[in-house]
């Protein structure tokens, strides 16, 4: 049962590694979480929780060593969600620790961290058509790739694992998204293991018509090797847009993927079907798109300067009709 591989001798080692094992083993991988899940588990338990409370035995970890944890990795300077996250593999490690022997596990009290919202980062409109612009400029597929995550709200992964027959044309074009690219290795689902279907619009589909393609060709965007892109591969690409737009930019993917949401939101789109857009497993998630309703908000803050009494026009931008889905059909 001792837990740590560290500062201690042989015995205690292997018997650490296998506690650490087993979770791997038994939980993650019998539960069939993401190799990014999984390899990120792996890292925060060999960098910081075995280091620092992995010399206590595992049927003695309680809610102080939550905070010795907690204490260890802020020292380090770790972001707090980086701490949550390694507080909360702590927890699920020990509770499947006394789920397999049959056993009670015991009150603890993780102590994550609460977190200040952040604010996403996205394009102005005028950037990103200056982007779009100067990506047609680098050349056909880096104008394919800035639309699919700006005009489609792709991820990085999904863009590099998106395939032919992944793009259908009629009866509307659209894009089915099925499986996303981890570590030049694709796998079944996107982030949140839903299958999702996005439609193109006219200049996606013709930026997409528009490149060039070997009839053995499987992914739509491939390296000058033939072979899919890379995360280094997309960061590069559009890098080359941003400095050819003028856009003090650092390559971000994620970037374009919330201008496609503020931008629907600023179209005043329903946010349950951003939500569906985006892949979003919660809408939630979604919600932190709801800062680009500065119409709505400014034309209630006028309504109360005139001390108007009629209504005004409904743009379909109020929290209640964003938010709202769709009628139940009889």
């Amino acid at each position: 049962m001792p837990f740590v591989t560290r500062g201690s001798d042989a015995a205690e080692d292997v018997l650490a590694a296998v506690v650490v094992g087993n979770f791997i083993t038994g939980h993650s991988l019998v539960e069939q979480l993401r190799e990014s899940t999984i390899d990120s588990q792996r890292g925060l338990l060999g960098n910081h929780i075995v280091p620092a409370v992995g010399s206590v035995r595992i049927d003695q970890i309680r809610t102080k060593h939550f905070g010795e944890l907690k204490r260890a990795m802020a020292a380090k300077e770790l972001s707090g969600k980086t701490i949550n996250n390694g507080l909360t593999v702590l927890s699920r490690m020990t509770r499947f620790w006394y789920e397999r022997e049959g056993l009670m596990a015991p009150r603890f009290k993780a102590g994550l961290i609460k977190l200040d919202e952040k604010e996403a980062e996205f394009y102005e409109p005028p950037e990103y058509e200056a982007l779009v612009a100067a990506a047609a400029e680098v050349g056909p597929e880096v104008h394919a790739l800035v639309l699919l995550m700006g005009d489609a709200g792709l991820r990085q992964g999904e863009v590099c694992a998106l395939r032919w027959d992944d793009v259908r044309w009629q009866p509307e074009p659209l894009i089915r998204l099925k499986r996303s690219r981890y570590k030049k290795k694709d796998q079944p689902g996107t982030k949140g293991r839903k299958i999702r279907s996005v439609p193109m619009t006219a200049r996606l589909s013709a930026a997409l018509q528009a490149l060039p393609r070997s009839r053995r060709q499987v992914c739509v965007l491939i390296r000058e090797s033939g072979e899919a892109l890379t995360a280094k591969a997309v960061k590069v690409r559009l890098e080359k847009a941003e400095a050819g737009a003028g856009i003090d930019g650092t390559g971000l993917s994620h970037k374009l993927r919330h201008t496609f949401a503020t931008r629907l939101v600023a179209q005043s789109v329903r946010l349950w079907v951003i939500k569906e857009l985006l892949g979003h497993k919660d809408l939630t998630t979604t919600q932190r798109y709801l800062h680009m309703l500065t119409g709505a908000a400014s034309q209630a803050i006028a309504r109360l300067s005139l001390g108007a009494t009629s209504q005004p026009p409904n743009h379909g931008t109020a929290h209640g009709t964003m938010m709202a889905p769709p009628p139940a059909q009889l």
